[in-house]
């Protein structure tokens, strides 16, 4: 079973796109994180070998203190070792081209989606 780590702000969020990573039944756990501290601090555990590599990463645009970008950019700087081992996704509500630019543009992208998540959706990325 595969597993992935959502980074977004929302509880709300967090929860509803758990509870959806999980009726796909493909998904054997989900890691839901509120803050860009914790998101660091937890892909340190990664890089260090006590956290499983997640297979998908789902990363809000729009967070305090940090956004999505800077916040990816800042772990696979610290952590080069976690570089490609992940699909990585930006999520967002927003609907400015300049973000789905911007996030497509990254190497360590591997896609753009907008709120809210869909199933079919999931289930494309996670087979």
């Amino acid at each position: 079973m595969k597993s992935v780590v959502l980074i977004d702000d929302d509880a709300v969020t967090n929860f509803v796109n758990t509870r959806l990573l999980l009726k796909t039944q493909l998904v054997g756990q989900v890691h839901s994180i509120q803050s860009t501290e914790e998101a660091l601090e937890y892909f340190g555990e990664i890089s260090a070998g006590k956290e499983p590599n997640p297979f998908l990463v789902l990363v809000d645009i729009r967070m305090p203190i940090m956004d999505g970008f800077t916040l990816a950019d800042e772990i696979f700087t610290r952590y080069p070792d976690l570089r490609g081992k992940s699909l990585v996704y930006f999520l967002s509500s927003s609907l400015d081209p300049k973000d789905e630019d911007r996030a497509t543009s990254l190497g360590f992208c591997s896609g753009f989606l907008r709120k809210p998540l869909s199933m079919a959706t999931l289930e494309e990325m996670l087979r």
